[in-house]
């Protein structure tokens, strides 16, 4: 491959790579390829672009130039690589806020092609104050694939990403934390008080939360084929991934179903709120949509949603955390472990976010 150098202006310069002859697809005749650049300074400046270009070109990793910002590449990315199929959807709708709601109204408007670290380093500086080290890593790691993902396709030469100094990164768990967990008198407690609940749907889900340590999307997407109360277990194979009407649901996590054996008091709890149930769906038979969903409401369907809302925004973080890091209550002291839940440190430390809710069923109870 060869290439040479014409002066525009004083200070201007053009480089012309000859990238050899090509067969014109409407003609079939033998058409040369050439790519011009354009690059200020002096001729020895042009003369140091032109043996990169040239470099660049022997190795196949010559980037075309593109005046597409950062904010259309993310949104492209996005849609091509992370929406569903290709991605879960939890992971969509987390990139998709992401994105749409921190990167593009920050660098959105940065050509892909003229970014640099700085900008990234500047970005998470300015975002420091508001957002936690653990966001700021995740928004780190968005964008180094994104840039990952650009560079594989020929759009940028390098990931920028990958060169910022001091980049985010979340802290490493501490012994404090633990400090921060329910005592099993604390959970005994706020047990208690879930039970004496006088709404069986909100007694058993609570209960179910505490005993089992699933996730909120696992529990709201539990069915009554996979609760077997005759065994004392239920089987966790699906989670609310979103909760619209119809809702959707999708795979767990992990993909992997797993196998949990429940309390007496838990599955007492289960059973009333079952009979209960069975009793709404006679009362309403005209508009009950009936979805063999455990924790659902009954009646219509505008009811359904507002207690899927309900339930979806409870905050049982820190009663996963707590079923992870301490043995069962219900069972005796043998060990209770669950497929797939975190580490004790931070599962703990997401224990001290859900204070708030144990505090108000606690105040509940006293009264």
């Amino acid at each position: 491959m060869r290439g040479s150098i014409r002066t525009r202006y004083k200070g201007s310069w053009n480089i012309i790579l000859d990238m050899g002859y090509r067969a014109d697809p409407e003609t079939g005749k033998p058409k040369r390829i050439q790519k011009w650049y354009t690059i200020r300074g002096t001729k020895r400046d042009a003369e140091k672009k032109l043996a990169e270009l040239l470099h660049a070109a022997n190795r196949n990793e010559l980037v075309e130039p593109t005046k597409m910002t950062l904010g259309t590449w993310l949104e492209t990315w996005l849609e091509t690589a992370i929406k569903p199929p290709n991605k879960r959807y939890l992971t969509y709708r987390s990139y998709t806020c992401i994105i749409h709601h921190h990167l593009v109204p920050a660098l959105g408007t940065i050509r892909l092609q003229a970014l640099q670290p700085t900008d990234l380093k500047h970005y998470y500086t300015s975002k420091s104050p508001s957002l936690a080290t653990s966001s700021l890593s995740q928004h780190h790691a968005i964008l180094s694939a994104a840039l990952k993902a650009a560079q594989m396709q020929g759009l940028v030469s390098r990931n920028v990403a990958t060169l910022v100094v001091g980049k985010p990164r979340p802290k490493a768990p501490h012994d404090g934390a633990r400090q921060a967990c329910w005592s099993a008198e604390e959970a005994r407690s706020f047990l208690a008080v879930a039970q004496a609940a006088e709404d069986p749907q909100i007694a058993a889900f609570y209960a179910l939360a505490l005993d089992s340590g699933a996730r909120k999307g696992e529990l709201c997407g539990l069915r009554w084929v996979d609760v077997d109360l005759k065994r004392g277990q239920i089987t966790i194979v699906q989670q609310l991934l979103r909760d619209s009407v119809p809702p959707l649901f999708g795979p767990t996590k992990r993909s992997t179903p797993r196998v949990i054996p429940l309390g007496p008091k838990t599955l007492e709890l289960l059973r009333r709120h079952k009979a209960v149930q069975a009793q709404a769906k006679l009362a309403n038979r005209p508009q009950y949509r009936s979805m063999a969903w455990c924790l659902h409401a009954p009646g219509p369907l505008a009811a359904q949603r507002r207690t899927w809302d309900a339930l979806w925004g409870s905050n049982i973080s820190g009663i996963r955390g707590f079923a992870a890091s301490l043995p069962r209550l219900a069972c005796g002291p043998s060990p209770f472990t669950v497929s797939g839940i975190r580490a004790p440190p931070s599962s703990c430390k997401r224990v001290s976010r859900s204070t708030s809710s144990k505090s108000a069923w606690a105040t509940h109870g006293s009264k």
